[in-house]
């Protein structure tokens, strides 16, 4: 019978701390309208992503953002788009929040520790006679 620690092996905790890692980091994260022009968000804070809504047009996650003359350039659905600032009606960034995610990191953590003692429970011979 297999033991606890050969049953998760340091290649499965490896991918689970960082699985859980991902998703703590990501989970807990909202879009924030920003109060300043898509151009000087853009150039003073380089976001790595922005949301940005046009009328009559579903919102729209722009990776990599520049400005190229009166246009906000990046990479969008896979291909690389560009969109006239003057269309462009509200712009958002990501936001964390440490709180949730502090939080969240302690359920999955107990969560992994659940699940641990539950499979060395199952395949434990402790006691048996």
């Amino acid at each position: 019978m297999k033991g606890p620690t050969e049953f998760m092996g340091l290649g499965w905790g490896r991918r689970i701390a960082w699985a859980f890692f991902v998703v703590q980091m990501t989970a807990c994260s909202s879009w924030r309208v920003e109060q300043v022009s898509p151009a000087q968000l853009v150039t003073e804070k380089s976001p790595h992503e922005v949301r940005i809504s046009r009328v009559g047009q579903a919102p729209l996650v722009v990776a990599k953002p520049t400005i190229v003359g009166d246009s906000l350039i990046g990479v969008a659905q896979g291909a690389t788009h560009g969109v006239p600032l003057a269309d462009i009606t509200t712009i958002a960034t990501r936001q964390g929040n440490p709180l949730k995610s502090v939080l969240f990191g302690v359920v999955l953590a107990g969560t992994a520790l659940a699940i641990t003692v539950a499979v060395a429970a199952a395949n434990c011979d402790c006691g048996a006679v």
